[in-house]
């Protein structure tokens, strides 16, 4: 439980920018067991000229064959064209090299004898291609492929804005593309998540360390950086705990109960509701929306008058929730917590209203939860264990027995009995998708298309 204590502990309102930058999107793609949607495009600020330039440069080089290990650049030669381009190590099988291209994106598989070392001035241009994981947004398992990928199909070509919210390695990007997040979640095919719950999900399905976004981008192609949105870092159970303690379920131990994971910062901290508690969310939600869609926005105030006390607020799926503000506004924003799910959010202030008087007493849904057997010292029961929590993220219904509660720190420490198949309820995906004209891009000709990490 160290880590809740240390988070506890943490700075009262520390800010981090998120950089934004503009990008054209040149290929979409899924993975339907992990739900990550994986993009590939380049910035709007690019030149094509330095690249044709840079793409005869390489050819007329001299290049030696050398040994590269994986993650390190190199020249790689495609035998069907007789061209070289610039690559990294993405993969090696024997003398078989997965070798992806940093300007075109495709990932081309060649023997050791096309692999060339060359001088470091022909990595001296960024790579034009940029890749990484739409952030802060899943697509739920049992989507329709066809329709998912119609609608991907549709994005190609299309410009976005983005903040890039963290780097896994080789600048992998967690872009938050909030137009795109929008409409997925609008036409069904995509589930909001808060960022630490994405973060901590992104880890255990990659398996790789993950950089928080909080300097300024290295690197990067872009003309002008600005910072035009802020984020809260997160505070544990800070302003959690007091609400918790007179309002929040109180559970015995050797409870069994069916749960969903709504949000998780990590193993140690994560957040559940009762399935039981789906229908009076739903409705609270409904009531919420009708009082607030229809009023009249009085938000000349800069800050809200019950600042530190339940409020409704419009979170970014569209829904309404009830939350507690707990800081002053910074550039229009405020950091908000959604005590019926558990997690933090920044929103704008003028998605921000006073709760209902009738909601005060509604019990908060959600209670925070560790998981009992990380001390265990079998190493299957915590990997068996870290796979079920896995799985409720990523939307699964879990079983869980109450072993333990931590009345100093207000956690349930569980255990995770199994997996059930029925999963988070998500609206029916629409059909008919908007028809937008988009210009061809580059087709990949090499081998195929991949996460570059």
């Amino acid at each position: 439980m160290s880590s809740v204590s240390e988070q506890q502990k943490s700075d009262q309102s520390p800010l981090c920018a998120l950089w934004s930058v503009d990008l054209k999107l040149t290929h979409l793609d899924w993975n339907p067991e992990a739900t990550l949607i994986h993009f590939q495009g380049h910035y709007l600020s690019i030149c094509d000229l330095d690249y044709n330039i840079l793409q005869g440069e390489i050819q007329n080089t001299p290049k030696t064959q050398a040994s590269v290990a994986i993650g390190e650049f190199c020249l790689v030669e495609d035998l069907t064209s007789g061209r070289c381009y610039r690559g990294r190590v993405q993969n090696r099988k024997g003398d078989l090299f997965d070798v992806f291209l940093i300007d075109h994106g495709n990932v081309l598989s060649v023997d050791k004898a096309l692999i060339y070392s060359c001088s470091n001035d022909l990595f001296s241009l960024p790579p034009k291609i940029v890749c990484g994981f739409l952030a802060n947004v899943l697509l739920p398992q049992g989507c329709s492929h066809s329709v998912v990928e119609a609608y991907f199909t549709n994005l190609i070509g299309r410009n976005v804005t983005g903040y890039i919210k963290a780097f896994l390695p080789h600048k992998v990007l967690l872009l938050e593309a909030p137009e795109v997040n929008n409409d997925l979640v609008r036409h069904g095919f995509g589930r909001h998540v808060d960022t630490d719950t994405f973060f901590l999900l992104v880890g255990m399905l990659t398996e790789v360390p993950l950089k928080q976004s909080t300097e300024q981008v290295p690197d990067l192609l872009i003309e002008k950086q600005r910072a035009q949105e802020f984020c809260f870092k997160r505070s544990g159970l800070q302003g959690y705990e007091d609400i918790l303690s007179l309002c929040g379920p109180r559970l015995s131990c050797g409870t069994r109960a069916k749960v969903r994971v709504t949000a998780a910062v990590n193993p140690e901290l994560f957040y559940c509701q009762m399935t039981s508690v789906d229908t009076d969310l739903w409705e609270m939600s409904k009531k919420l929306a009708d009082v607030n869609e229809d009023r009249t926005i009085e938000h000349n105030q800069k800050t809200p008058e019950n600042l530190g006390l339940l409020c409704s607020v419009k979170g970014k799926d569209e829904k309404w929730y009830r939350g507690l503000v707990q800081f002053l506004p910074v550039n229009s924003q405020l950091r908000v917590l959604y005590i019926d799910y558990g997690f933090f959010e920044s929103v704008k202030v003028e998605n921000v209203y006073r709760l209902p008087p009738e909601f005060f007493s509604t019990p908060i849904m959600a209670f925070p939860c560790s998981l009992f057997s990380l001390g265990d010292e079998v190493e299957a029961v915590k990997t068996q264990q870290l796979s079920f929590l896995k799985a409720g993220l990523l939307g699964k219904v879990l079983d869980v027995e109450i072993k333990r509660f931590e009345e100093e720190q207000h956690l349930y420490s569980i255990t995770v009995i199994g997996v059930e198949e029925n999963q988070v309820a998500e609206p029916k995906p629409t059909q008919k998708l908007p028809k937008m004209k988009v210009p061809t891009v580059l087709r990949g000709k090499k081998s195929h298309r991949s996460v570059a990490i």
